[in-house]
């Protein structure tokens, strides 16, 4: 399935979202920057080696992605796990969760 990860995270209102990039410099939030966050983010589960590994590459190819990218069945069901853990926000989760099943 092919997924454009640029797009920009709403409030409630419509409003696009901002985030701080690595400059510290407020931007656009994207899903892009929601779903590598919580790929890379630590879990209090315990995640085996090769499903880190699987999280670590995932992210790597998201991250690197501009535009729609292919992304298998697999990989949408470990993208909203992560993010389900990782936000503790619907505003988040429900976007992503959206996106993922277009």
């Amino acid at each position: 399935m092919k997924i454009d990860f640029t797009q920009t995270l709403k409030m409630i209102s419509g409003e696009v979202m901002k985030d701080m990039n690595e400059k510290n410099e407020a931007v656009d939030a994207t899903i892009k920057m929601a779903v590598v966050n919580a790929l890379l983010a630590p879990q209090k589960e315990e995640d085996t080696g090769i499903n880190k590994i699987k999280k670590y590459e995932l992210a790597k190819m998201i991250y690197n992605s501009e535009g729609e990218t292919d992304i298998t069945v697999e990989d949408v069901a470990l993208i909203k796990k992560a993010v389900e853990k990782a936000f503790p926000s619907p505003m988040i989760v429900g976007q992503v969760n959206e996106m993922l099943e277009k």
